[in-house]
């Protein structure tokens, strides 16, 4: 018999559940922990042959499981080096901005712009950062004006983009 690939993942599947229910009634205690046979030296009886006891241990939750953040220096200034510098540097200062290492944090979080009533980054408020809107060329939605940046070269992928997004959301750390 020839396998496809829906078949042979659905065969996974079933293994998967058909072992997670067996392990699910006996290796499961309540939601956030896992059993699991452990031999446990038994103290209190005179038997040479320590019983097996189950150990209680936390199993990660969506809720508990940590997910690093975004790092200004390593992420975002990564990106304005890459892509914003070579117009908004300590020199030239296009549209008033500065994006170098060392210039650009303060020139971003809590920042006034100057094309629109928005900060240039609100920590905490993507949608209240007209940076943000000025990656994606809402620019003009958000009451601003000028072109989408980067205005010359590719515009920034999406990823960079969720990155910057991300940071915002996160407070936008200095780190």
């Amino acid at each position: 018999m020839v396998y496809t690939t829906r078949m042979k993942l659905l065969l996974i599947l079933l293994a998967l559940l058909v072992s997670g229910a067996i392990l699910g009634s006996a290796g499961c205690q309540s939601a956030g922990t896992m059993t699991s046979p452990v031999p446990v030296p038994n103290t209190t009886s005179t038997s040479t042959t320590a019983p097996i006891q189950t150990s209680t241990m936390p199993i990660p939750t969506p809720a508990t499981a940590t997910v690093p953040g975004v790092s200004f220096v390593k992420d975002i200034q990564t990106v304005f080096s890459g892509k914003c510098t070579a117009c908004h540097n300590n020199s030239s200062r296009l549209g008033g901005l500065s994006l170098e290492p060392g210039s650009a944090y303060n020139n971003l979080v809590n920042a006034k712009s100057s094309e629109s009533e928005l900060n240039r980054v609100t920590a905490g408020s993507p949608d209240k950062s007209y940076l943000l809107n000025k990656v994606l060329g809402t620019q003009g939605q958000a009451g601003g004006s000028g072109l989408q940046m980067p205005s010359a070269g590719p515009r920034l992928p999406q990823d960079q983009i969720n990155l910057i997004q991300q940071w915002i959301s996160e407070g936008a750390p200095d780190n």
